[in-house]
Parts: C-alpha cells; sequence; structure tokens
C-alpha cells in the first residue's frame, strides 16, 4: 500500500478542513466587528446631534464673553451717570435749602 497517497490525501483534507475552519472564523469576527462598527457608527451620530443640540442651546441661552463686558460696561457707564445725577440733585438741593435759611434768616432778624 502506497501511504505517501494516503498521506497526501489525509493532509489535503486536514489542511483544507483547517483552512475552512480558520476562514469561516475570519468571515464570523469580520462580520462582529462589522457590527461593532455599525453600532458604534449609530452611538457617534446620536452623540453628534446631542452636541450639536447643546451648542444651540448654549448659543441661545447663554452670553459670551465679549457679550458680557460690554454690557458690564454699559452698566457701569449708567451708574455713573446715576451717581453724578444724584450728585448735581444733591448739590442744587443743598443750595435750595441754603437759600431758604437765608431767606428765613432775613425775614427773622426784622
Amino acid at each position: 500500500m502506497d501511504y505517501s497517497l494516503l498521506i497526501e490525501v489525509v493532509g489535503g483534507g486536514i489542511l483544507s478542513a483547517f483552512c475552512g475552519a480558520v476562514g469561516f472564523s475570519l468571515r464570523r469576527n469580520i462580520h462582529q466587528v462589522d457590527e461593532a462598527l455599525k453600532e458604534h457608527q449609530v452611538k457617534l451620530e446620536a452623540t453628534q446631534k446631542e452636541i450639536t443640540d447643546f451648542k444651540l442651546y448654549v448659543s441661545q441661552n447663554h452670553v459670551t464673553q465679549d457679550e458680557l463686558s460690554k454690557s458690564l460696561d454699559r452698566l457701569d457707564e449708567t451708574i455713573k451717570d446715576l451717581v453724578d445725577a444724584i450728585r448735581e440733585s444733591a448739590r442744587d438741593t443743598r443750595e435750595s435749602i441754603n437759600r431758604l435759611q437765608t431767606k428765613i434768616d432775613g425775614k427773622v432778624d426784622k
């Protein structure tokens, strides 16, 4: 009996079976990787939408540093103008009171 032919046939069969098993395993793993990538893509798109929605919310509901600085500068100017107006009003009131006291003193002396 010629064992070399038998060894070739059995070896070829084992090699074919091994290659088939490796090919099946690779195909299954590639399919699993593809499914995982699809799931990650869906999650990525959802995260990107959330980020876009958050950016829109922030831009509509929060002021920028520049806008805040400008508003605070305007508020500071308004407060300065108000303080100046109060000082002027107080000065006018003091002058009016002084004139009244002068008139009253002039009337009392007579």
